[in-house]
């Protein structure tokens, strides 16, 4: 009986584990496509600063390959795509690998019972197809009017241009979701001013992280498989309040709100950033130190839709017609009831 060949799209941790799963099975005629030029999916393009993965990285690797030179429980993005580099190598992968090719279309034959599958490189035809593609390397741009007119820097955090400097600059962060939680309290020391957008604040716990270091019971393997246990038992119980039981919820309610009251002594700030919907209904955050970010003098959350961004570096528009400053400029604040024009304003040296 002839083998089926098999093509997987992606070379993140969805993708790498299917490849080993198929050649474990005796499956060799693989191919395995890859836009870009290595190996890590979503580790390999995410470099914002603060990187890391918020699922503790014993719980956060396969199963079958344990990893006893975790740094700290909660990995950065170097150590985890170091991970991913070691475990495309050990399982023979790469020759298996076309990098920097990316599907653009793939189609179903019914006549022949495959698939066609084009990419930059031509097309090529497979009995079984496997679709692997991650979602957070694609950057997604809030639709806001005048954004593409805007003559300062800007950039995306699942593309971070580290050649910007942020060094005494006023910036402006928008979104509150899990990649903001760990680079604002990275940038907020240094910048001059940040003001951050959000449109609806998440839920947040402990991170309860750790350094490993040379410790011996972390390199044991019936270690590791203790602490993988305890974070799955863990997340179970999470899930397990969102979805089945009252109880549960309330208890990680009041854990969630005990935790961001103590690092939120301003009452108007903690009445932001604490969610109005049950915990679950949006996905709860690890962090210690984006609140206290938020709770600096030199930060201002805003939770306001914005209306217009203005091709001025300086200057935009909520929804309440309010005009404030962007980046950089000065740190004043001005407020306008009359029509809002761009072309007044010219852009800050």
């Amino acid at each position: 009986m002839r083998q089926p060949s098999v093509a997987v799209i992606g070379t993140g941790f969805g993708g790498l584990a299917a490849a080993i799963e198929l050649k474990r099975s005796g499956l060799d005629d693989l191919v395995i496509f890859e836009r870009g030029p290595d190996v890590g999916g979503v580790w390999r393009e995410n470099t914002y600063p603060g990187a890391a993965c918020d699922v503790p990285s014993p719980y956060y690797s396969f199963s079958f390959e344990p990893n006893r030179n975790w740094p700290r429980r909660f990995a950065g993005q170097p150590a985890i795509l170091d991970y991913l580099r070691g475990v495309a190598n050990k399982y023979d992968l790469r020759r298996h690998i076309r990098f920097g090719t990316e599907v653009t279309a793939a189609h179903y034959v019914e006549t022949t019972r495959t698939w066609r599958i084009r990419t930059g490189d031509g097309t090529v035809e497979v009995d079984v197809l496997v679709s692997a593609v991650g979602q957070l390397s694609r950057p997604s741009w809030p639709d806001i009017p005048g954004r593409e007119t805007f003559r300062g820097a800007a950039l995306h955090s699942a593309q971070w241009d580290h050649d910007v400097e942020l060094a005494g600059k006023r910036v402006a962060v928008i979104g509150t979701g899990a990649s903001a939680v760990q680079f604002v309290p990275e940038i907020q020391p240094e910048v001059a001013h940040l003001t951050v957008f959000q449109r609806s604040p998440a839920h947040l716990v402990p991170r309860s992280d750790t350094e490993f270091g040379y410790r011996a019971a972390h390199k044991v393997r019936a270690a590791q498989l203790i602490e993988r246990a305890a974070w799955w038992g863990f997340s179970e119980a999470v899930t397990l309040s969102f979805l089945r039981s009252e109880v549960l919820s309330r208890a990680l309610t009041a854990y969630s709100r005990r935790h961001m009251r103590r690092q939120v002594p301003d009452p108007d700030l903690f009445e932001k950033v604490w969610p109005q919907y049950p915990i679950g209904c949006k996905r709860m955050l690890f962090s210690g130190d984006y609140l206290p970010a938020l709770a600096q003098s030199d930060v201002d959350v805003i939770d306001t839709r914005i209306s217009v961004w203005t091709k001025c570096t300086s200057w935009y528009r909520d929804a309440t017609g309010r005009i404030s400053t962007n980046w950089p400029g000065t740190s004043l604040e001005y407020r306008r009831r009359a029509a809002f024009q761009p072309s007044v304003y010219e852009p800050a040296d």
